[in-house]
Order: C-alpha cells, then sequence, then structure tokens
C-alpha cells in the first residue's frame, strides 16, 4: 500500500492511479481527477485550493495548470 507526501493525494490500488482530492469541513469533498504521477495529482489539489480561494495545501512544489486529467 502506497502512502503520499502530500496533502489531498492517495493512491487508489484498483485503479493503480493516484487520486487528488480535498475534503472540506461543512462542505462536499472536491474531487480533483486520476493521475500517474503523485507530483501531478498534488499539483492538482493546489489548483483545487486557488480555485476555491483558500491557502496551498502543498507548499513544497510549485503549482502549474495540469490539463491532462484522466
Amino acid at each position: 500500500e502506497q502512502a503520499s507526501q502530500y496533502k489531498g493525494v492517495s493512491w487508489n490500488k484498483k485503479k493503480n492511479k493516484w487520486f487528488a482530492h480535498l475534503h472540506l469541513k461543512g462542505q462536499r469533498p472536491k474531487f480533483g481527477g486520476t493521475f500517474q504521477d503523485e507530483l501531478d495529482a498534488a499539483k492538482r489539489v493546489n489548483q483545487l485550493c486557488e480555485e476555491m480561494g483558500i491557502s496551498l495545501k502543498n507548499l513544497s512544489i510549485y503549482s502549474v495548470r495540469i490539463s491532462n486529467v484522466s
């Protein structure tokens, strides 16, 4: 079982992909997509944070727009 080093990223062993998701208190979970690469999933989590106007969850990475969500 794999654990991510990034917040909002988890490994789905059935699909063998990384999932990007946000769980905000009082709101429905926000799904960001599935990714082959853990870093791409973490970037998507940061992108979701930007879209929602909240602080980034993964400050250690540079957030760039992800266009290849599968």
